[in-house]
């Protein structure tokens, strides 16, 4: 008995150009999901100088690096404790700044894992996602950051990828 194949040739470079598409459009999966997050981690982040949200960083195929960077504004940040999440004066220009790293980031078209990191002091970090800053008795938002973040980020990935 003999067998033989054919049009292997064309099938192989269909098969390829599948992945290549496949690949194109999980990554842009990825980078929608990353704006996602980026946009549910500012919600949960209080401002009072922007340094936080200033030091959020974002690596693709890596670990986000860097040393910390210093908030942008120099105004005063007026009385925080008393203004809604969100409407802090020092927060639009650092979310932005952010959001045009990140931009930057995604607009590489390669396909890789992506990394979201804050460069902040650590133990200021802590303070932050723990919902204890500024200090426990005085908290913005005590429910922290992270986990609420990631959880509502899921969520809304889920719903808009299903």
């Amino acid at each position: 008995m003999v067998v033989k194949f054919t049009n292997i040739v064309p099938t192989i470079k269909e098969l390829r150009k599948a992945i290549v598409e496949s690949e194109v459009q999980a990554d842009k999966t990825t980078d929608h999901a990353a704006l996602i997050i980026m946009e549910e981690f500012f919600k949960r982040t209080p401002v009072w100088s922007g340094e936080t949200i200033r030091n959020y960083a974002w690596g693709k195929g890596k670990k986000a690096s860097g040393s910390p960077k210093g908030a942008i504004g120099s105004g005063p940040p007026g009385p925080t404790g008393s203004m809604a999440m969100g409407a802090e004066p020092r927060r639009p220009a650092n979310e932005a700044a952010v959001m045009s790293e990140l931009q930057g980031l995604i607009a590489d078209p390669k396909l890789g894992d992506m990394h979201l990191t804050n460069l902040v002091r650590a133990d200021k970090w802590d303070l932050v996602d723990n919902g204890s800053a500024p200090t426990p008795d005085r908290a913005r938002n005590p429910g922290g950051v992270t986990k609420i973040a990631m959880q509502i980020a899921r969520a809304r990935i889920q719903g808009e990828f299903k």
